[in-house]
């Protein structure tokens, strides 16, 4: 019994400590989840492109690329990459990354005419992406680095939160278990002990996918959790090695790769017509390989082809099935977190564990608030005590 007290001393402090913290991330997680979908209707002039302004056949990605480095904010931004649909009605999406201010810029460009359609700062801007501005939210707190330790800090305590509250859930004896799986409210029944059942059973049927949303967001956040997950999965292994070319050197020019990636682009849509959707990297200064990265829709199987920056010839393939166990988990990483996984029935159950976390600390407050009142009301008056309730007090002169 001690030690329940202890565990339950930890459930509430921690719970008063992260509560709103992981509330806000919670709620924000579910409109997250159907992103995609919300940005289909909000954003559709950025993201699709319309009859009128198709031509017969696509601009090549070295005109994409050098029409996009035009409109940059800093045109010095290294990291640039676009993703293209099998969808022909897509527009396709830039990304560039400035390491300065650790921001994305994104641009939607039409790939028939090479012309930009819109260019937005993805953290920066509230009224270009309110998506964007939702995930500054549910990552940093819009604190940066701070709020990112924070929400950090509080998810580890989340974690311990759904811990302790199973062992405190778990009932002594089978009586009392009914009452702990489902409601049995009556018409009598008080609204504290209804608060108190939503917080108990929602909670256990959460439990799971709450920690694997937890789990897999400490992964994201923090690079010894990267790390830590992938040392235990593949047992040590070292991670795979990319082909060198740093032998290249003298006689690698990015302008050449560029023209390169144009013939490697062609070539790879002509061969590669069952893949969904794919992510096309900017030729690098430094004598990299060409990289295109190929997936399904739901970001679950995704293998990396590897070109020579000058010859275009294909050098290797790192395919999903031959990763080892703790590439793998990596890779599906983000697909777990946001109930990719699944598809359609995954991100639906994401969206309902995140609405319960969310719902957690307000039911847990209330459970703790209700219980410190009745503590107050119950706690006796401090007056008369000391005195015989027979005798009777003297005057004080």
């Amino acid at each position: 019994m001690n030690i329940k007290k202890a565990i339950a001393k930890l459930h509430l402090w921690f719970g008063l400590a992260s509560g709103l913290v992981v509330f806000v991330v919670a709620i924000t997680g579910c409109l997250l989840v159907f992103q995609e979908e919300l940005k289909d209707i909000f954003y559709h002039d950025w993201r699709f492109v319309s009859k009128e302004n198709k031509a017969e056949s696509e601009v090549l990605p070295s005109v994409l690329f050098k029409n996009v480095r035009e409109v940059l904010p800093r045109q010095e931004l290294k990291t640039l990459y676009f993703g293209q649909s099998k969808d022909p009605n897509r527009s396709l999406l830039f990304w560039a990354y400035d390491p300065a201010i650790e921001n994305y810029y994104g641009i939607y460009v039409n790939q028939y005419n090479g012309d930009v359609i819109k260019i937005f700062e993805w953290k920066n801007n509230f009224k270009d992406d309110f998506f964007g501005r939702i995930d500054d939210l549910h990552t940093t707190l819009w604190m940066g680095k701070i709020g990112r330790d924070v929400i950090g800090i509080s998810t580890i305590f989340f974690v311990v939160l759904l811990i302790s509250g199973l062992i405190l859930w778990w009932p002594k004896n089978r009586k009392s278990t009914g009452q702990r799986l489902w409601f049995k409210w009556k018409g009598t029944t008080k609204w504290r002990r209804k608060n108190y059942d939503l917080h108990n059973v929602f909670g256990f049927y959460s439990l799971i996918f709450s920690l694997l949303i937890a789990l897999t967001g400490l992964v994201m956040a923090y690079n010894w959790m990267r790390d830590a997950v992938y040392f235990v999965a593949s047992g040590g292994a070292p991670k795979t090695e990319h082909t060198d070319f740093s032998s290249l050197l003298d006689d690698y020019n990015q302008m050449e790769a560029m023209q390169t990636l144009d013939l490697i682009y062609s070539k790879f849509r002509i061969e590669n017509p069952e893949i969904e959707q794919f992510t096309v990297h900017e030729p690098t200064l430094d004598p990299n390989p060409v990289e295109i990265v190929a997936s399904d829709k739901n970001y679950v199987r995704s293998d990396e082809f590897h070109f020579h920056p000058l010859t275009g010839e294909l050098v290797e393939i790192e395919q999903f099935k031959d990763k080892n166990l703790g590439e793998k988990i990596l890779r599906l990483n983000y697909p777990i977190h946001s109930g990719l996984i699944l598809g359609l029935p995954g991100k639906i159950l994401a969206f309902f564990a995140s609405l319960v976390a969310a719902s957690l600390p307000i039911t847990g407050f209330y459970i703790w608030w209700g219980r410190r009142k009745k503590a107050t009301k119950n706690r006796p008056s401090s007056k008369g005590i000391g005195q015989n309730k027979n005798s009777i007090s003297k005057p004080v002169i």
